[in-house]
């Protein structure tokens, strides 16, 4: 997915790869808890999906609070 958004040009900033590392390291995180992932998987699915520029775009839209609910159940 990231060498898709930035072409295969490495050495460029682009924040929408911010997005794609938050989805890819919470998935490592949670992957010994299956049951969690499967549920954070979902959640995090519409952020990329949607049109977000930028993770803080994505974290103060109203897209963000399901992953605040996984929180709260731990």
């Amino acid at each position: 997915m990231m060498r898709e958004a930035n072409e295969g040009v490495w050495r460029n900033f682009h924040e929408y790869n911010n997005l794609l590392w938050m989805h890819y390291l919470s998935t490592k995180l949670f992957e010994k808890q299956k049951r969690l992932l499967k549920k954070f998987d979902t959640a995090t699915k519409g952020m990329l999906k949607c049109n977000y520029s930028s993770i803080s775009e994505y974290i103060i839209s109203d897209d963000f609070a399901p992953i605040f609910s996984l929180v709260d159940q731990n």
